[in-house]
């Protein structure tokens, strides 16, 4: 694996990624900080507000297919752009919103125009980088500050205010730095020309399928995780007497999706030193088994178990993103970033209103026991891929 430092276009290249990679983040994780709120308001229930997001997260993974292809065609500069300003009018409109059908809008548009992000991000630094694994690491911990920051933000806004001023405060930054991009790039020329020189290869099948495959499972398990995470700890972690429990819900949150920045660091380096895939095993192992404890555990014990999940399951996206550039072409990468969008956080979009008719149906620890037995398939598949890797490497 290729050890040299990030050179200063490099860093560049990598500065522009990430800060778009952090605000796609915080506007996946504003819904589920305001769920209690927008319940109450519009007086409807816990599986409603999962549909909501499932429509939202929906159209964030199958709006990544063209995305993919556009990134394939015309380079990422111009769609990460394209991306914040869309996402930025968005969330104004949502943050705007008088009626249901207006957050029913609001949220599909969203999920649109963040769908654009990641096939035109990660392609980016799988072109333009030659440390992969590192860049994804450093990228990854971008993304968990846009995670850890929208829940306690929107959070403390939705306790103390309006829940609709999450989405303006977000909707108006994000509309302000890609604003900024499209006049001020970060860098001179295109970006996704293969300046690393990465060597050309094939397609590896049948890995990509089953990795594809996996993609579903952790797609589904992160986005139901992520959906009700706040929605566990307002109702089974209290702090001190008297703090609002949505703020609780929105402060753990945060706490441990911090701890996921460790997992991203951790997940980089582990993928520059060892078996991509036989690193995959032991983590979605520890990722099982924290969200059976999360399900059956309260207080202390159940903030420990999240943040031992946040940090396993943050490690395993960049050792995944990795695995993706080694089973995906060059030319095509774009669109096998953009396939593993749609299918992982598309089909994953279904978790929302699953884990909320489970949570409003059985109880939401539930939901986390139901998510941790979801993850074991994966497991398995992992296991797969290592076998077939081996086979290859024989051959």
């Amino acid at each position: 694996m290729n050890d040299k430092k990030l050179n200063p276009g490099e860093r560049r290249a990598l500065l522009f990624a990430s800060t778009g990679h952090a605000l796609v983040h915080s506007f996946m994780l504003i819904l589920p900080a305001v769920l209690i709120p927008i319940m109450n308001e519009f007086s409807i229930s816990a599986t409603e507000v999962g549909f909501i997001g499932t429509l939202s997260y929906l159209m964030f993974g199958l709006g990544a297919i063209p995305s993919g292809w556009l990134t394939d065609k015309y380079g990422s500069r111009g769609l990460v752009v394209i991306c914040l300003i869309g996402s930025g009018a968005s969330s104004l409109f949502i943050g705007f919103s008088t009626g249901l059908a207006m957050l029913y809008a609001g949220m599909i548009s969203l999920g649109l125009f963040t769908s654009i992000y990641h096939p035109a991000g990660l392609a980016m630094i799988s072109r333009r980088i030659r440390n992969i694994p590192r860049a994804l690491g450093y990228h990854g911990i971008f993304g968990n500050i846009g995670l850890a920051g929208a829940p306690v933000v929107s959070g403390m806004i939705a306790s103390y205010g309006d829940w609709r001023d999450a989405y303006l405060l977000f909707g108006s930054i994000s509309l302000l730095i890609g604003v900024y991009f499209q006049l001020k790039p970060l860098t001179k020329g295109k970006l996704d020309e293969n300046q690393a020189n990465h060597k050309e290869k094939g397609t590896l099948f049948p890995e990509l399928i089953i990795f594809y495959l996996s993609s579903i499972i952790f797609g589904f398990v992160y986005r139901g995780t992520l959906t009700f995470m706040p929605y566990l700890f307002t109702h089974k972690v209290t702090l001190w007497e008297g703090l609002d429990p949505i703020a609780v819900g929105g402060m753990v949150t945060t706490a441990a999706l911090l701890t996921g920045m460790l997992g991203q660091w951790l997940g980089g380096r582990a993928a520059e030193r060892y078996s991509l895939t036989l690193t995959l095993i032991p983590l979605w192992t520890i990722v099982s088994i924290s969200l059976m404890f999360m399900g059956m555990t309260v207080q202390y014990v159940l903030v420990l178990s999240a943040f031992i999940f946040t940090i396993f399951i943050f490690a395993g996206q960049p050792v995944g993103n990795t695995l993706l550039a080694t089973y995906s072409s060059l030319k095509s990468r774009g669109k096998g970033y953009g396939m593993n969008i749609a299918i992982g956080f598309g089909i994953g979009s279904f978790s929302a209103t699953l884990s909320g008719y489970i949570a409003e149906k059985y109880g939401i620890g539930e939901v986390f026991i139901f998510l941790s037995i979801i993850m074991i398939p994966g497991i398995l598949l992992a296991f797969w891929m290592h076998l077939l890797g081996r086979k290859r490497a024989v051959s």
